[in-house]
């Protein structure tokens, strides 16, 4: 049985539109796909599972193909980062504190 992360898309960084940042992804935990070759003791595979990821427009279908498949599922929630307003001046205040920083 294979697990599998649900994770919601982020907005690019090197564009400005949202469009991944609306579709939920699920794709194949890596920690579950590769074996340990009894012999070396090395971990492979020869599986191309890892490189898949499934694109669904909501949680529910991710949730639900899932399900249907018997994969063992974990949702990552997404993180509101809060942007701290500032001024591009500040960068160049002379007696800055090291919290002015971040």
């Amino acid at each position: 049985m294979h697990k599998v992360i649900i994770y919601k898309g982020i907005k690019t960084p090197t564009q400005s539109g949202n469009s991944k940042a609306k579709f939920w992804y699920l794709k194949f935990d890596e920690d579950s796909i590769y074996e340990e070759d009894f012999m070396t003791g090395w971990k492979g595979n020869v599986n191309p599972i890892k490189k898949i990821k499934i694109k669904f427009s909501t949680l529910e279908r991710a949730i639900e193909y899932a399900q249907n498949k018997n994969y063992k599922y974990q949702i990552l929630n997404e993180s509101n980062k809060k942007i701290k307003v500032k001024s591009y001046a500040d960068n160049f205040k002379f007696n800055r504190n090291k919290s002015d920083i971040d």
